[in-house]
C-alpha cells in the first residue's frame, strides 16, 4: 500500500512493523533510561537486577500492553490518541509513568514472578 519510501517511512514512525524495529525502539528506551537517570536515582532499575528480573522485559512487558494492561479504558483512548499523534515517543512517556507510579511496588516485590503479576 505504501510504495514510496517517504510513506513507508512516516507509517513506520507510528507502527513497528518489523521486530528488527521494535528491538531498535526498546533499546533506544533502555539506552534512554540509563542516560537520563543519574546520581543513584535507578534504585528501579538497581531493585531489578537485585532480585534477577531483567530491565528489557519489564521494558518489552510495557510497550507490548501500552492500552491493555496497567490503565482504565478511557486513559487508554488517550494513549492511543496520544500514539497516533507523537508516535513511538508515547511508549517512552508511558513506560517510564508506569515505573515511575508504581515504584513503591517494584521496590517492595521480592522475586520476578510477583514483579509480573
Amino acid at each position: 500500500m505504501f510504495k514510496s519510501p517517504e510513506q513507508q517511512a512516516l507509517i513506520r514512525w507510528h507502527f513497528t512493523l518489523e521486530k528488527q524495529q521494535y528491538f531498535k525502539v526498546l533499546s533506544t528506551f533502555v539506552k534512554s533510561y540509563l542516560t537520563t537517570t543519574l546520581r543513584g536515582k535507578r534504585s528501579v532499575l538497581l531493585h531489578m537486577n537485585k532480585i534477577g528480573f531483567d530491565f528489557n522485559k519489564f521494558v518489552d512487558i510495557s510497550f507490548k500492553s501500552t492500552i491493555t494492561y496497567f490503565v482504565s479504558l478511557p486513559v487508554a483512548l488517550d494513549i492511543l490518541m496520544m500514539f497516533m499523534i507523537e508516535g513511538v515517543k508515547i511508549f517512552f512517556r508511558y513506560t517510564y509513568a508506569v515505573m515511575k507510579c508504581n515504584k513503591a511496588f517494584i521496590k517492595s516485590c521480592r522475586d520476578p514472578a510477583t514483579l509480573l503479576e
